[in-house]
Parts: C-alpha cells; sequence; structure tokens
C-alpha cells in the first residue's frame, strides 16, 4: 500500500500487545511489533495471519534504550515516520522492596518507564515533522493503588503515568497525542478485563481528535 501509515508496538506479546498490534493493522497501518524473545514474535504473527492481517517484527529488548531506540530508526528508515505507538513493555515480576535490590529495581524500571521514554524520544522528532501522531502506554492500576506483592511493578507504573502527565503538554505543541491507559486489574482472554477490551479502549483514544480534546489518561476497570 503506497504511503502506508506505520505503527509499532513494544511490547508485542500475548494479550494487550497483539490485540494492538492486530488493531492498527485491521485500521491499514504497517504495524510492525517489537519484542524480545522470538516465541512472541512467532505467535505475533501467526495472530496476524488468523486475523487476516500481516505483521511485521522486529527483535528489541525494551529494558536496553540504545538497543530499543536502534531498533526504532531502523524501522522508520525502511518503512518511514512512526505515526501511532503504544508502549506496552512491562516487568512483571513480584517482589517486596524489602527483598528487592537497587540492582534488580534499577532493571525493573528500565522495563517499566526508562524504555518509554526512550520510544517517545525515538519517535517525537519524526512524528512531528510527519504532522503528528499517538503515542500510547500501557498503564496500570499499581500506579494508583501500590501492591506491597508487586513492589518494584507499582513503582515503574506509577513513574510511567508521571511520565505521561508530565511530557503530554510538550509532545501537545508538538501535534502529538500521548496518553496512558490506566488498567485497573488483570487483563487475561477469560478475565473481567480482556485483551479485546484493553485494545477497544487504546483505539478509542488512538481516535480522538485533537479539536475535540485529547485525553492524557482514561481508566479501565472490570466494572467499566
Amino acid at each position: 500500500m503506497p504511503d502506508q501509515p506505520v505503527a509499532v508496538v513494544v511490547g508485542a506479546g500475548p494479550g494487550i500487545g497483539t490485540a494492538m498490534a492486530v488493531r492498527y493493522a485491521a485500521a491499514g497501518f504497517r504495524t510492525i511489533g517489537l519484542a524480545r524473545s522470538d516465541a512472541s514474535l512467532t505467535a505475533l504473527r501467526a495472530a496476524g495471519a488468523a486475523h487476516g492481517v500481516d505483521l511485521g517484527v522486529a527483535t528489541a529488548d525494551a529494558g536496553d534504550a540504545g538497543a530499543l531506540t536502534a531498533a526504532l530508526e531502523a524501522i522508520a528508515a525502511e518503512h518511514g515516520p512512526v505515526r501511532a505507538a503504544l508502549y506496552n513493555a512491562a516487568d512483571l515480576s513480584r517482589g517486596r522492596m524489602r527483598d528487592v535490590s537497587a540492582e534488580q529495581l534499577a532493571a525493573s524500571l528500565a522495563v517499566n518507564v526508562v524504555g518509554a521514554q526512550a520510544m517517545i524520544q525515538a519517535l517525537r522528532g519524526p512524528m512531528a515533522e510527519a504532522g503528528g501522531g499517538t503515542i500510547l502506554v500501557t498503564g496500570g492500576g499499581l500506579a494508583l493503588a501500590p501492591s506491597p506483592v508487586f513492589g518494584p511493578l507499582s513503582i515503574g507504573k506509577a513513574a510511567l503515568r508521571a511520565l505521561t502527565l508530565v511530557a503530554a503538554r510538550d509532545l501537545d505543541r508538538e501535534g502529538i497525542h500521548l496518553a496512558t491507559l490506566t488498567i485497573q486489574g488483570f487483563v487475561a482472554d477469560e478475565g473481567a478485563i480482556t485483551p479485546a477490551q484493553a485494545a477497544d479502549a487504546l483505539w478509542e483514544l488512538h481516535e480522538q481528535t485533537r479539536d475535540a480534546g485529547w485525553d492524557v489518561e482514561r481508566t479501565l476497570s472490570a466494572d467499566g
């Protein structure tokens, strides 16, 4: 398709990442999913085929800001500037802070928030020059109600939410819509919140127009 707009999903594993990659592709985007494991990328391709769409893949570790930036720059060089993006990577490991070393916390934050900043910085210039776009991040209810059992993840989601809120105004000036979907609950195929429901909510954010007003944050919970 000539001049096909480009979308990327960082953290394109099973669940929300795959659901949103399919949604972008079905809407006409040339969609590339980035994940660390070959198994996730193979599953993503299979999911695309099952839904009748072609999904591109690229290997990238969201916890390595330099490698992630290089992967995103390579995608732009091959396909053109990214106009839509989702940061869905997360370190979901359990841990109480009394048991978490400084090095472990740093590694967790590298995935949960620093990777998002790396993605934003890699995309914002070319996106603005191309006329704007939308950058979304998958937030979590732990940002609002931290859990002692998921200490690093709670801190990471809080930091990710803060990053979105403080960066959104600057990006707005550049014609870029930055927003987070704060999901209050666990997402599972047979759960109270499904990947499809999360993708629906993310897509609603994506489709917002600047004239009508851009939301910086929306919440999604099992009770609506």
